[in-house]
């Protein structure tokens, strides 16, 4: 997973160009708001340059992606938190409800990208054999 510097609650983003070349070693530092909004929009800018690839619909925006935000950063899927550079596993994921719907309000929603993995193989029913299958079996 990627390493996140934070000093004092803040997170570090990034150094710029200019600062590299003068020698200076600050970066840009984000508040947890400022954070999660950057993290936000870079799932957003992804989304839509994959779809542009794919042909895939897209028409959301950074507003929209923040408000279905769960405020408690907990998946709604597997009940565990989710953090921007975290475990992998704990990683926010937007997914669509109906794939072929592409990425439209109301056809997205944030889950860990672990719930998404799983989800992403297989079948409701699938999931409910395994399920069935593993509380018979443990």
């Amino acid at each position: 997973p990627e390493q996140v510097n934070t000093i004092n609650g803040m997170y570090f983003r990034a150094y710029s160009s200019n600062q590299i070349k003068k020698g200076f070693q600050s970066g840009v530092w984000l508040t947890p708001e400022s954070w999660h909004k950057a993290n936000v929009r870079g799932t957003l800018q992804r989304t839509k340059d994959r779809t542009k690839k794919s042909g895939i619909k897209w028409d959301i925006n950074i507003d929209y992606l923040l408000s279905i935000f769960p405020e408690d950063f907990i998946c709604p899927i597997l009940k565990i938190k989710m953090e921007w550079a975290g475990e992998r596993s704990n990683s926010p994921s937007l997914d669509r409800l109906v794939p072929e719907k592409g990425y439209v309000e109301g056809n997205i929603f944030w889950i860990s990208w672990k719930a998404n993995m799983i989800k992403s193989i297989g079948t409701s029913k699938e999931h409910r054999m395994i399920a069935d299958w593993m509380d018979k079996n443990n």
